[in-house]
């Protein structure tokens, strides 16, 4: 394998690890839009194609096209995760990735390897493998060829 492949293999795994990192906000982020879109759109058509002719309307109707393109990437996002995280190969790491990348401690930080090991009744090595086994399997699932490469 050479370099240029070996650089987008670690990229593709940092970008897993970073869309697994932001999936929890990335739900939550879909649910607040929805409720925004819906209180926007109530009693009114759910297409947002219409574009006013007063110079402040197009940059709030061009405002509201934006936020709609963002809320459908991250849906699709959550999707691909959803979709990756709930194959057969995937799932007996679930476990570890949910505790590493979806948990957040009180105090605002995400657990080491140790305190999922002590929570989990695992060795950290052990904790440490499935990450990284677990993160593998899923990167194939939403990158690809790019994630073997």
């Amino acid at each position: 394998m050479d370099k240029k492949s070996n650089k987008r293999k670690d990229s593709v795994y940092q970008k897993t690890e970073k869309l697994l990192r932001a999936y929890p906000a990335l739900k939550e982020h879909v649910s607040d839009e929805r409720a925004y879109m819906d209180m926007i759109f109530k009693g009114k058509s759910k297409s947002i194609t219409s574009w006013s002719s007063t110079p402040s309307e197009f940059h709030e109707d061009q405002a509201l096209h934006e936020r709609f393109d963002s809320l459908q990437r991250s849906k699709t996002d959550i999707d691909r995760i959803e979709k990756a995280i709930s194959k057969a190969d995937v799932v007996p790491y679930m476990a570890v990735i949910e505790a590493a990348y979806f948990y957040v401690t009180d105090d605002g930080r995400r657990p080491t390897n140790e305190e999922i090991a002590q929570r989990l009744h695992m060795d950290p090595r052990t904790v440490s493998r499935h990450r990284k086994a677990g993160v593998e399997r899923i990167s194939v699932y939403i990158f690809g060829s790019d994630a073997i490469m």
